[in-house]
């Protein structure tokens, strides 16, 4: 559904259907994805949004992959 929820944002402009989200309006989760799409998605697309490098990341990413896996003892493999 994600695509249905950024044609908000870039439908107008090549002239497709703005509103395609509305069909899932009353789902529990339709203001979280266009808040989501508003606030993190769509702004993604500006070249000239402010942003950090991937190197900035790299620590955090290398903290979390550098864990043990978690296993619930549950599945074996």
């Amino acid at each position: 559904m994600h695509p249905e929820f950024q044609q908000y944002y870039y439908a107008p402009h090549m002239g497709g259907v703005r509103d395609a989200r509305e069909k899932y309006r009353g789902h529990p989760w339709f203001d979280d994805c266009v808040e989501f799409c508003e606030k993190y998605d769509q702004n993604c697309f500006d070249a000239q949004y402010e942003h950090r490098p991937l190197e900035f990341f790299r620590p955090m990413v290398e903290e979390v992959f550098g864990r043990a896996p978690w296993t619930s003892g549950h599945i074996s493999v």
